[in-house]
């Protein structure tokens, strides 16, 4: 189970651990990631259950209500907006809370747009991952999309590899070092693109290559010379049999 995976599956629910959990958590960081979600999801109940009910509120609802299917989602709605408030509450005070993968870019509607978005919101985790990516481990994350990688032959080593979110579809998602030092983050994503672009923003550079039936995406540093890294996958990717 990668980094990602992990804090994941804690986050969804810190007191529901199965065994391969479990076994993740010998990791001291691992640890101390777990019992964090799990003092602030006490913290959250304890606040809901502090919440004192205002004299004559009961008396006041049953006056006014339509229906007790009404009645049932505002109830509903009171709770979830209390909980999203106490979570953004303790998300500050232990901060935790990011502004930006919270409020996700409504206009984000291109390949471009989005790879960026990815690359803006997930750069700080993922840049603490190494997980020392082995070609068969590209290769699997390849296969649902008919595509492998005859070589691995990057300058530097490859940190991250695993599926995500692209849009409306999945994309395969890979980060790697170089030798200088740069991050650089690549995404096939079985998406056809007319004709190969570039793009940019404050802090980054990508370029979209058509590949047949999807679009290979290279995002890296302004000072990170792309061209090098594009034209090598390019070179090395094919169809699978």
């Amino acid at each position: 189970m990668d980094e990602l995976e992990f804090r994941r599956r804690v986050m969804a629910d810190p007191n529901d651990l199965d065994a391969e959990l479990k076994a993740a958590m010998q990791s001291p960081s691992h640890q101390a990631f777990t019992d964090e979600m799990q003092a602030l999801d006490k913290e959250i109940a304890k606040a809901l259950n502090d919440v004192e009910v205002p004299d004559g509120l009961v008396d006041r609802v049953l006056f006014h209500q339509t229906g007790h299917e009404k009645t049932q989602r505002t109830h509903v709605r009171y709770h979830v907006a209390l909980a999203a408030s106490v979570a953004f509450a303790f998300g500050i005070m232990l901060g935790q809370f990011n502004w930006t993968a919270a409020l996700p870019d409504a206009n984000a509607n291109t390949l471009e747009q989005i790879a960026l978005q990815h690359v803006n919101n997930e750069s700080e985790f993922v840049a603490a991952i190494d997980e020392n990516v082995t070609l068969a481990q590209v290769n699997a994350k390849l296969a649902p999309f008919g595509k492998q990688l005859n070589d691995l032959n990057v300058d530097g080593r490859v940190t991250y590899v695993n599926h995500c979110g692209f849009g409306e579809t999945a994309a395969m998602h890979l980060v790697m070092k170089t030798s200088k030092g740069h991050e650089v983050t690549v995404f096939l994503v079985p998406q056809a693109s007319p004709d190969m672009s570039s793009f940019e923003d404050d802090r980054h550079k990508g370029v979209v290559m058509p590949m047949e039936n999807a679009s290979l995406i290279v995002v890296g540093e302004k000072a990170q010379p792309l061209s090098p890294i594009v034209d090598n996958i390019r070179a090395n990717l094919s169809q699978s049999i």
